[in-house]
């Protein structure tokens, strides 16, 4: 989505060692792209755009990508199983 194009990163805060930020690729927001596709989850946790929740129940009534799934697993979940 952002491969050899212009981008812009707002930083929003850290989790643990991690920088947190919204990012433009030519305008287009890539959060709210990954999450229209299905490929992301919102993290309620450090979610501000609450404008995000639509864009993510939109892939989920169209099924989209990890929406395919019947029971989707969220990630945080997902790593704390595996510890």
């Amino acid at each position: 989505m952002c491969f050899g194009k212009s981008a812009t990163v707002r930083p929003r805060g850290m989790h643990r060692d991690r920088r947190l930020a919204r990012v433009e690729c030519d305008g287009t927001d890539a959060s709210a792209e990954q999450l229209r596709a299905g490929m992301a989850w919102v993290f309620d946790r450090y979610v501000r755009d609450r404008s995000l929740y639509a864009v993510q129940e939109e892939a989920r009534d169209e099924r989209r990508g990890l929406w395919a799934d019947r029971e989707p697993v969220p990630p945080w979940e997902w790593r704390r199983a595996k510890r």
